[in-house]
């Protein structure tokens, strides 16, 4: 993984270790590639370091890190979608078949619309609290918590119907 420059004062140095890994889960929960991940991740961090962010309290930061990453992540997708249509999808399947359950809830999962999975990831990837995931999408807590809910009861229930 990439490291933080040395010219990055010693507070920028520490959210860029302590929030790489979490930022880095979330993009690759959902892209399943190494490289492109990490490039991603990167310039996550060059663009909310560029601005004043950094200056920021812990927790908008956060929010500010994970909204840039999801943008990020979404053009990333669009883009991907425009040059590969013809590719099937299942490329993310294919990258964990060594693990058989994951893949069921992976499967079932991009079933889903994709705000559920976004929250899905921000909440299991990047391990945010749902009032950090409504910060992020532009939801009430209340309402995340509800999507949280009925998500992981459908994804119960479609696993349960599977088995």
């Amino acid at each position: 993984m990439a490291q933080p420059s040395s010219s990055l004062s010693p507070d920028l140095g520490e959210r860029y270790r302590e929030y790489f890994p979490r930022v880095f889960a979330y993009i690759y929960g959902r892209l399943h590639d190494t490289r492109t991940t990490e490039d991603l991740a990167s310039e996550v961090f060059e663009r909310t370091f560029a601005g004043s962010y950094p200056l920021l309290d812990e927790d908008t930061f956060a929010i500010r890190l994970f909204a840039t990453a999801r943008r990020l992540l979404a053009s990333h997708l669009r883009a991907q979608s425009r040059t590969a249509a013809s590719q099937p999808q299942d490329d993310v399947e294919d990258a964990v078949l060594r693990r058989a359950d994951l893949v069921r809830i992976l499967g079932h999962l991009h079933r889903f619309p994709q705000q559920e999975q976004d929250i899905i990831a921000l909440k299991f990837d990047a391990e945010l609290t749902n009032t950090q995931i409504a910060r992020v999408v532009g939801l009430s807590g209340g309402k995340v918590s509800v999507i949280l809910y009925r998500t992981l009861r459908k994804l119960r229930e479609a696993l349960e119907r599977e088995a």
